[in-house]
């Protein structure tokens, strides 16, 4: 099962709340214990007590199913991974999601991102956590001048660059 960890705010006219999700660790996963003894239970009702407990093929095919999807929904349950974070959009702004944070960094805590309905939003602060969508140049829509006598990019800003926009 996801954990809520935190609310965080995206700045969007698109999304209406976010918040943080970790995965359970694995030791709590106790998906599996209760079916450890229901599926020897299943047999047992049906090939000694079929009579007396199922006495039809309907609750037999019932019984099988009902335990067979309730194992594997507790299984599918638990397969959500480490760091994710839902998004609820507004009302007819689409459907939420859940989805994984992209560049997962330790050592940068500035560099999560995520992508969500073809924009990439990335952190621009930390307390409180804001997801803005990606900056571009052209995003606080400067004078043309400030493009046309660029000097190019200096050796130390190329790393970070290609931190937040990525290489391909």
């Amino acid at each position: 099962m996801l954990n809520c960890r935190a609310s965080v705010a995206v700045q969007s006219n698109e999304i209406a709340k976010a918040s943080l999700h970790v995965a359970l660790p694995c030791y709590t996963h106790l998906y599996t214990i209760p079916f450890l003894s229901l599926y020897p239970l299943l047999a047992y009702a049906y090939y000694i007590k079929y009579d007396d407990w199922l006495k039809s093929e309907e609750w037999t095919f019932l019984a099988c199913v009902s335990l067979g999807a309730g194992h594997a929904l507790s299984f599918l349950v638990t397969r959500w991974r480490c760091r994710l974070i839902r998004l609820v959009p507004y009302v007819h702004r689409g459907q939420g999601e859940i989805v994984p944070l992209l560049k997962d960094v330790p050592s940068e805590p500035m560099s999560y991102a995520f992508n969500y309905q073809r924009d990439t939003y990335v952190v621009a602060g930390k307390n409180p956590v804001v997801f803005p969508r990606l900056p571009y140049p052209c995003t606080q829509r400067p004078p043309l001048s400030t493009f046309l006598q660029s000097t190019g990019l200096n050796l130390d800003a190329i790393l970070p660059l290609k931190s937040l926009y990525g290489k391909k």
